[in-house]
């Protein structure tokens, strides 16, 4: 479903993100291309390796306005450990509808699946040294619930070509994921004997929730000698996480032999999933809303170029741990570059 990957380096990053100011990424997702076509790929592997995908691309109404572009993905897979697996499947349908030539608006879904064997099975445990067990070793084994993971979003998009230097863009995403499984972490080794790991198993439930909104214009303009390339825009977020990790115990009576592992516990500790993660999880929230503009002005026909900028962002955060925490900031940025040649 990814198109391309975009970087933005630097501090230019702090225009469109509420984070590190080393940068951010950008995932472009593939939209509908107004022509006919499709692809097929089949792909098989080591270690029961097999994955299909579909691409499709085309025009859904004879006046070339309703566009689609669907992208499917089904894949199964083993590994170097036993017991371990990842069987996965993507559905991405996306819908373009041409208002007219200079507006557009984009529908995009996206449902990711995942099931995994026990979250922690690829963990390794030794008191000896490093490397100290085969790299085939696993912890877990036929029988431990597997973990299922759900990850869906939906994006409206909404583009205006207001003449041909200045452009309009609103969009709305609203993403959820679920998680419910299981980890595998172990309670310790036997004091007696260093060959002997209790193994422990807790749930691991996630619920996460983000409503993201954004409105920016982009455009060019020449006022006497210098040009300028301006940018602004509003961001907003509203993210909430939710997680149950709190209830778990022993995985079998006996512990287990690291150096000759016997497989084959059936008795595993009880998960009270009666309430909903809502309700038993540990919840954090990270929501702001935020203000910028930017101004590339132009001197000596461009050669010569200062950047003005400004964002203003309101920050709300918080979980059990800490409490509750708002915050605004004006974050100013400039900058300055000169093209010696072309």
């Amino acid at each position: 479903m990814v198109e391309r990957i975009e970087f933005v380096k630097g501090p230019a990053g702090f225009m469109l993100a509420n984070g590190d100011p080393s940068g951010f990424y950008n995932v472009v997702t593939k939209k509908p291309g107004g022509r006919t076509k499709g692809e097929v790929s089949i792909s098989t592997g080591s270690f029961d390796f097999y994955r299909a995908t579909a691409d499709l691309d085309g025009k859904l109404s004879a006046n070339g306005k309703l566009l689609y572009r669907v992208n499917v993905m089904g894949m199964m897979k083993g590994s170097h450990r036993p017991y371990d697996f990842n069987n996965r499947y993507t559905i991405v349908p996306v819908l373009k509808y041409l208002l007219d030539e200079k507006t557009s608006v984009t529908l995009e879904y996206t449902h990711q699946f995942s099931e995994v064997n026990v979250i922690g099975s690829n963990y390794v445990f030794s008191k000896r040294k490093y490397a100290d067990l085969p790299r085939h070793f696993t912890t877990g084994e036929s029988g431990l619930p597997s973990t299922i993971m759900n990850d869906r979003s939906l994006f409206l998009i909404f583009e205006h070509k207001i003449n041909t230097d200045w452009k309009f863009t609103a969009q709305t995403a609203y993403f959820n994921y679920q998680q419910e499984g299981a980890s595998l972490w172990p309670s310790g080794f036997d004091n007696n004997n260093d060959s002997l790991l209790q193994r422990g198993m807790s749930n691991w439930d996630v619920l996460g929730v983000s409503k993201i909104g954004q409105l920016f214009i982009t455009g060019a303009a020449i006022t006497g000698k210098v040009s300028h390339k301006i940018l602004s825009g509003l961001d907003m977020s509203h993210k909430e996480y939710y997680h149950d990790w709190n209830q778990g115990g022993a995985l079998g009576t006996a512990d287990f032999n690291i150096y000759a592992p016997v497989y084959g516990t059936t008795i595993l500790p009880a998960f009270d999933r009666s309430k909903s993660l809502r309700q038993r999880g540990v919840r954090y929230y990270n929501g702001y809303q935020a203000f910028y503009m930017q101004d590339e002005l132009g001197f000596f026909k461009n050669r010569l170029r200062l950047t003005l900028a400004g964002r203003y962002t309101t920050l709300t955060t918080g979980d059990v741990y800490s409490g509750d925490f708002k915050s605004s900031r004006f974050t100013p940025r400039t900058g300055l570059s000169f093209s010696v040649d072309k």
